[in-house]
């Protein structure tokens, strides 16, 4: 799927997708707007965790929740699934004959085994030019640590 093909579909089933305002308060994952001019925006947001307040921990998490929302765009504008099934049968004839030399025995036996499969799986991979960070906050948890959110977006501008 291209991008702007994709970017059709989304703009099919992005529309009711709730935009809530504020970063504290929307979920993790991925969101669609359309703009009255006829563009688009889509945003991601991601999260990561810091136990303790200083500097090296707040940055590692604020590099996780950005590398997050940049895997959640990723995913949401070309994710590749694939799927197949299979079937095996394997069957076994037996036919024993059994002799005491006046009269002649006959045993027949069949086993039968079969197996199903299916493998499911996905891959998400995109070249993501235009992405800019949006938003970003230090969410504190009242103790020493906390986490930090990252919403960045790519727009019909910028792509």
């Amino acid at each position: 799927m291209t991008f702007k093909t994709g970017m059709s579909w989304l703009c099919v089933l992005g529309c009711a997708l709730p935009l809530v305002a504020g970063i504290h308060d929307e979920p993790d994952g991925c969101a669609v707007k359309l703009l009255p001019n006829g563009g688009f925006q889509v945003t991601a947001i991601g999260s990561g965790d810091y136990q303790f307040n200083n500097p090296a921990a707040i940055r590692n998490a604020r590099k996780a929740a950005e590398m997050r929302a940049k895997a959640a765009l990723a995913k949401f504008l070309k994710e590749d699934l694939a799927t197949s099934e299979g079937m095996a049968e394997a069957t076994k004839n037996t036919l024993a004959l059994a002799s005491d030399g006046q009269s002649q025995d006959t045993k027949a036996t069949m086993e039968s085994v079969s197996s199903t499969m299916e493998s499911i799986r996905n891959s998400a991979s995109a070249l993501l030019t235009g992405v800019v960070v949006l938003e970003d906050a230090k969410v504190p948890s009242g103790g020493i640590g906390g986490s930090y959110r990252v919403k960045v977006g790519v727009s019909s501008k910028t792509t």
